[in-house]
């Protein structure tokens, strides 16, 4: 077995670099020890030390690995293959980070096994987008899980989501359609509309057109049922706003707003989480825990990875094996600059 922890650090200044240490993590009550497979690379990487002060530690969230260790409580056994993501919080510790050869997944946290069937790397990066997709879908919008029981008796409507190209936009347009939501509008750029398409959208739009919102509008005037739920994933600024653009487009129901950053000052909108279980730090101060709202969140991550291939799918997937240019993508992520792919981080790292 390797001996040496290979990471991916993220400094006080945000700045990354490979750091080794020569002693793995023991594993203490209910915790495992994981030998990563595959880390998850995600705009959170970098965004939450820009943001939130989450910095000056292992970068990365997700992953996927097998435990070689465990805690005399730890409800997983030696041998299992497990994916997910230890709780976001200014203490976290090193132990926690997702971009090194060796983690800990901590008790209680969001932790899955590997169904059959759902290839490895692509596990590493489920966790996070569907959480996500699920909480504004489930938690904030207060739509039925796929299949429950009172799925088939919902007030139902359309959903728009704009960034339907980015990894949560595409998670959020299968659940929609898995819980029977129509129509579901999609705005991504042209070259994305096709595979949108075959992932459950009914239309897309591109950003890029000047009279997008008209043309959404017309649309929307046009549908059978109303538009209900808006899902801004992007989250531009400026006088131009992806959310200046959402709200400008009626219905002849009340529209539900969710966002996937903040946007301060405006009540409309309801910032979406990948945890509720736990306190999350935000510039408006904690989101304190709330674990009866994390059930829906881990049911929809299990439902989505028993039905991976078949109802549910994450496209494009990109996994890279050298570790100058895990650097770079967690850069790009950051900076908005991975269009329509998900990269995956192959370990062990090379020092």
């Amino acid at each position: 077995m390797q001996t040496v922890n290979n990471a991916i650090y993220v400094d006080h200044q945000n700045c990354l670099s490979l750091q080794t240490w020569d002693t793995p993590y023991e594993p203490v009550g209910g915790q495992a020890l994981v030998e990563v497979e595959f880390s998850g690379v995600s705009p959170a990487d970098l965004k939450h030390g820009q943001h939130f002060g989450l910095n000056d530690n292992v970068c990365g969230y997700e992953l996927c690995g097998r435990i070689i260790k465990t805690g005399p409580s730890c409800v997983f056994s030696t041998g299992d293959l497990i994916y997910g993501s230890n709780a976001t919080n200014r203490q976290r510790p090193r132990s926690h980070g997702a971009h090194q050869d060796f983690a800990i997944a901590e008790e209680d946290h969001m932790w899955h096994l590997v169904p059959l069937g759902v290839p490895h790397a692509h596990a590493a990066v489920l966790s996070i987008v569907v959480r996500t997709a699920a909480d504004v879908l489930f938690n904030l919008f207060g739509l039925p899980l796929p299949d429950s029981a009172s799925s088939a008796t919902a007030r139902l409507g359309g959903i728009l989501v704009w960034g339907g190209a980015s990894s949560v936009g595409i998670a959020t347009i299968q659940l929609a359609k898995a819980v029977g939501l129509s129509p579901i509008w999609a705005v991504a750029s042209t070259r994305n509309h096709s595979t949108l398409l075959g992932l459950g959208a009914d239309k897309c739009f591109d950003y890029n057109d000047a009279s997008i919102v008209e043309d959404i509008q017309r649309v929307v005037d046009s549908a059978e049922q109303p538009l209900r739920y808006i899902f801004d994933t992007v989250v531009t600024r400026g006088p131009d706003s992806s959310t200046s653009r959402c709200e400008a487009i009626s219905s002849t129901s009340e529209i539900q707003y969710a966002s996937a950053l903040p946007i301060q000052g405006n009540q409309k909108w309801r910032m979406a989480a990948a945890a509720r279980g736990f306190d999350f730090p935000s510039p408006g101060g904690f989101l304190k825990a709330q674990p009866e709202k994390d059930i829906p969140l881990k049911r929809a991550t299990d439902w989505v990875a028993l039905n991976y291939g078949k109802r549910f799918v994450l496209p494009n997937i990109r996994v890279i094996q050298d570790s100058s240019a895990a650097l770079e993508a967690i850069k790009a992520s950051a900076e908005g600059k991975l269009s329509f792919e998900k990269v995956v981080i192959q370990h062990p790292l090379s020092a």
